[in-house]
C-alpha cells in the first residue's frame, strides 16, 4: 500500500512555475526528487478516449485493453510509484508538468496531486517566447497544453483530494499545512536536463515572483495580439478564474 504522504507529485501546464515549487518542497529534507521522468504521463496519455492518432488503432486497442484488463492504467501507475521509491528512498517528489494527464488516474489509487496555476496570458507569453526562441519545435505540445492541460487541471480542481497553489503566491503560501517543512532562503540545485533555467539559484526573492504579476486587461490583450485565434484562451482563463 502506498502512504500518499511519502509520494508527492506535481502537475501544471508548462511554464507555470512547477521547477520552483519542486525546488520549494525538496528542502524538507526527508524527501529526493529527480529530473522530469515524463513517467506517468506516458502511461496515462494511453488511456486517453480521443487519443485516435496510433499505430495500433488506439480505440479498437484501448476498447480491447479496458475489456481485458480493467484496472491497467492503476496497475501500471502504482507500478511506477513503487519503482520511483525503490530507486528514490521512501519520501518522493515526482514532477512532470503534463503530469496533469495522469492527475484522474493518480487520484483512483488514492494520491492526491499538488496542482499549481498561474494566469494563462502570462504562461503564453513566456511560451511564445520560449517557442520562437527555439524555431517554433515545440508549437505541438503548447497546443496539447492549451486545450487537454486546462480541461484537466480544471477537473483536478474540483476534486477536493488535491491541493492547488497560485503561483503568484508561492513565497506566502503555507507548506506546513502539507506537513512540509520549507527554507525559501536555501533551495535545493537540481542538476536538471530540462526544466526552468533558474534551477541554480539557491533564493527564491519576492521579486522574482512580483516581476510576473501585473494586470492584464482583456480587451487590451485582445487589441494587441489581433485577430490571432486564442480567443479559446482567454474565454479558459475567465473559467480557471472561476474555478480556481
Amino acid at each position: 500500500m502506498i502512504n500518499p504522504n511519502n509520494f508527492i507529485v506535481i502537475a501544471s501546464l508548462p511554464r507555470s512555475g512547477s521547477t520552483v515549487l519542486q525546488r520549494i518542497l525538496a528542502t524538507d529534507t526527508r524527501y529526493s526528487t529527480q529530473d522530469e521522468t515524463w513517467v506517468f504521463p506516458f502511461i496515462s496519455v494511453n488511456f486517453l478516449q480521443d487519443n485516435t492518432n496510433s499505430v495500433l488503432g488506439h480505440k479498437t486497442a484501448l476498447t480491447q485493453v479496458n475489456r481485458a484488463i480493467p484496472d491497467l492504467e492503476k496497475a501500471l501507475l502504482r507500478t511506477a510509484i513503487v519503482e520511483t521509491m525503490n530507486q528514490g528512498g521512501r519520501y518522493v517528489i515526482e514532477k512532470t508538468p503534463r503530469n496533469y494527464i495522469s492527475i484522474k488516474g493518480l487520484n483512483s489509487i488514492g494520491l492526491s496531486v499538488i496542482l499549481i496555476v498561474r494566469n494563462p496570458a502570462l504562461i503564453l507569453a513566456s511560451s511564445m517566447k520560449n517557442l520562437f526562441n527555439n524555431e517554433l519545435r515545440h508549437i505541438h505540445g503548447y497546443l496539447v497544453d492549451y486545450t487537454l492541460g486546462i480541461q484537466c487541471l480544471v477537473e483536478g480542481r474540483n476534486n477536493d483530494e488535491n491541493c492547488l497553489i497560485r503561483y503568484e503566491e508561492l513565497t506566502k503560501y503555507d507548506f506546513s499545512s502539507l506537513g512540509l517543512s520549507v527554507d525559501l532562503d536555501n533551495l535545493v540545485i537540481l542538476n536538471n536536463r530540462i526544466g526552468d533555467k533558474n534551477r541554480g539559484k539557491r533564493v527564491l526573492l519576492q521579486n522574482d515572483i512580483k516581476k510576473y504579476v501585473y494586470a492584464f486587461n482583456l480587451e487590451y490583450l485582445r487589441h494587441t495580439t489581433g485577430q490571432m485565434p486564442i480567443d479559446q484562451l482567454f474565454e479558459a482563463w475567465m473559467v480557471t478564474e472561476l474555478v480556481f
